[in-house]
């Protein structure tokens, strides 16, 4: 199905001849997120690039600061490029993690004017074929939710770049403990609805996924034995609870819903953080777990596939073990595979023990913050 769409848009694109609009740049992005879905993200990479360079041509932003906010027909046209502008911005911080550089939008210089799911819209959902009760019922604030969190995301991931010469000096500590600091009163703010713990629905479960990418963001690159400026407990135990969170909220989904691409990778993003540790037996049952679930999505897309052995290559890069309990999900992996250079981008983020790695193999720049997974995988 997935090459089915993949070909028609294709097609469809082609005979726009380079036309700018707000739908070319929609497909574009759809056509990247299919192919990355493949496990093509590589070849895809040009549909994102394509998609934000239309984007900034549009001027979008300059065409909202024209509009009226007292025409109904000009206050529709408002909501519909807020909207965009915020959708993209939030889909750009997700894929940018993958590739552990800042995103490449910026945030919008507009309002977010798009109207939040409310009860009434449940009730109408549950006339539509949705129960109200429903795992997929909306929930009310939960895009102004994702939108806060793609800002604080935005900010983390630049400070990433920005500091990469000074990762775990007294200052960048001091400096991370703020931006932990900031994720948590964020967190603290939400109200229970918007907590996969207290209501769990998709939507929550998605945003949950989405947070732990942050937490990632601040702490995977820092020595796992360091402390946060304050902070009681070391890097690495914020992490593991944090990976902890995500394996039992996942069992659960998984328990009720057919695996998901997001599903999949928030296993992937806490196994590559649990693989740094795997010379602690106590981490070993909660990564045999997060093996076992991530496995279990193996049929949703090629995709799947590549990131179990990317994390194979992971712990191989790492001089890490792989638990016996955990072996038996990374076998038959490349069953009816042929080609030694995967076609994907995805950059593996590394702290310390990895960088030293591939910095005595001659495969990195000075304070490059990553390694393509293709690079390990083909080994």
């Amino acid at each position: 199905m997935e090459e089915r769409f993949l070909s028609e848009a294709k097609d469809l694109f082609e005979l726009e001849h380079g036309r700018e609009s707000l739908s070319t740049v929609n497909a574009l992005c759809l056509m990247y997120l299919t192919s990355a879905l493949l496990g093509r993200d590589r070849a895809g990479s040009m549909y994102r690039h394509l998609a934000y360079e239309m984007l900034k041509r549009l001027g979008l932003e300059r065409e909202f600061a024209k509009l009226s906010d007292d025409d109904p027909q000009e206050v529709l046209t408002r909501n519909v490029l807020s909207k965009t502008l915020w959708g993209l911005f939030c889909f750009e911080g997700r894929m940018s993690y993958f590739y552990s550089e800042p995103p490449l939008l910026r945030r919008p210089a507009v309002p977010i004017l798009f109207r939040e799911q409310t009860e009434e819209g449940d009730q109408d959902k549950a006339k539509e074929g949705v129960p109200a009760g429903s795992l997929h019922r909306a929930t009310s604030g939960l895009f102004r939710a994702l939108c806060d969190l793609s800002i604080l995301f935005y900010d983390f991931m630049t400070y990433n770049a920005a500091s990469a010469a000074a990762i775990g000096s007294s200052k960048d500590l001091e400096n991370r403990a703020q931006l932990y600091s900031r994720l948590n009163d964020w967190l603290q703010s939400l109200p229970d609805r918007l907590h996969a713990q207290a209501n769990f629905t998709t939507q929550t479960c998605y945003l949950s996924v989405h947070i732990s990418e942050a937490v990632f963001s601040i702490l995977q690159l820092l020595p796992p034995e360091e402390r946060l400026a304050g902070g009681a407990v070391n890097i690495k135990q914020l992490c593991i609870r944090r990976c902890e969170s995500d394996a039992k909220m996942v069992e659960q989904y998984l328990k009720v819903l057919p695996p998901d691409p997001l599903i999949a990778r928030g296993l992937f993003v806490s196994l590559l953080i649990l693989v740094t540790f795997l010379d602690d037996m106590g981490v070993h049952r909660l990564f045999t777990q997060s093996c076992h679930l991530l496995r279990s999505c193996i049929g949703l897309s090629p995709m799947v596939r590549l990131l179990i052995k990317a994390i194979q290559a992971s712990a191989w890069s790492l001089k890490k073990e792989i638990p016996a309990s955990a072996r038996v999900y990374f076998e038959e992996l490349d069953e009816h595979e042929t080609d030694r250079d995967p076609p994907m981008s995805f950059v593996l983020p590394h702290r310390s023990e990895v960088r030293e790695l591939l910095s005595a193999e001659g495969q990195r720049e000075p304070h490059q913050l990553g390694v393509q997974l293709r690079t390990l995988i083909s080994r």
